[in-house]
């Protein structure tokens, strides 16, 4: 990016992709309008806030770019009722390609539901020659203190063993390693426009990742591993997501991990391990 690219417009501006994506971008001599629905908790000079739930509409500005980093909705409906946009890059998930995988109906549906968003998007910026590129990683962390993984191991490290069933293996992206490829895609232009799926540098299960997370904060963690029902019960009442309940209880036990040798080759995609 230059000093004379258009202003960019990023959504989800309180996702932890965004505040490393603002941190990359900031003196490098380009305005951002930045759109959440709660307060930010630091400032950027090059960034202007907004705070705008924007399930009740699309947010009121003018901006040739738009980074997506939050609802998929909320950027269908920016393209589609906010003029002037001639580039969208949009985050979405690569769990809307194995429909099949979840045994949750009410998850099938959600993922079905945001498929069909995705297809709607792409139409809508193909309908008025929007270059769009849609970024699908399998699972985003963000290595904080209070992200998902810190605070299941919070949760957990208090107890001598856990009682985890056999979950499958994912590829975890870190946000920042995200962050770097939307800058690099938005410098890019057109040859980053499409569809990329997105793996992490390493694959391992939900539960060894917080196994990971405890040791980098010296604390130990036993696993034993039983019967998915009974690892799910000694799960109930934890506070746990109900997303990373199911994982570490091997309810699903299936691999999620997509192949990202696209982006690899053409865009340079080169993500870390599981650094927590």
């Amino acid at each position: 990016m230059s000093a004379g690219d258009p202003l960019i417009l990023v959504t989800g501006a309180s996702d932890p992709v965004a505040t490393s994506l603002l941190e990359r971008t900031d003196g490098q001599g380009i305005r951002i309008l930045a759109v959440s629905g709660r307060a930010p908790q630091r400032s950027w000079p090059h960034v202007t806030w907004f705070e705008q739930d924007l399930g009740r509409g699309p947010a009121d500005v003018r901006s040739g770019t738009l980074v997506s980093l939050g609802s998929l909705r909320h950027a269908l409906n920016q393209v589609e009722q906010a003029p002037g946009i001639g580039r969208v890059v949009a985050v979405s998930t690569a769990r809307t390609g194995y429909f099949d995988l979840p045994r949750n109906h009410v998850e099938r549906a959600d993922l079905r539901r945001l498929a069909e968003i995705e297809q709607r998007l792409q139409a809508a910026c193909e309908q008025r020659g929007i270059l769009l590129t849609l970024l699908k990683p399998c699972l985003v962390y963000d290595g904080d203190e209070s992200g998902t993984f810190a605070a299941a191991a919070s949760v957990l490290a208090g107890r001598r063993f856990m009682l985890l069933g056999h979950g499958g293996l994912r590829a975890p992206v870190h946000a920042d390693d995200l962050a770097r490829l939307i800058v690099r895609c938005l410098e890019a232009g057109q040859g980053s426009v499409g569809t990329w799926s997105l793996a992490g540098g390493e694959s391992l299960s939900v539960a060894a990742m917080i196994e990971r997370v405890a040791t980098s904060r010296s604390v130990s963690i036993r696993r034993v591993a039983v019967p998915a029902l009974l690892a799910r019960r000694t799960l109930q009442g934890l506070g746990l997501p109900a997303a990373v309940s199911s994982d570490l209880a091997g309810l699903y036990g299936h691999d999620l991990l997509p192949d990202d040798a696209h982006a690899r080759e053409r865009l340079g995609w080169q993500p870390r391990g599981f650094r927590p």
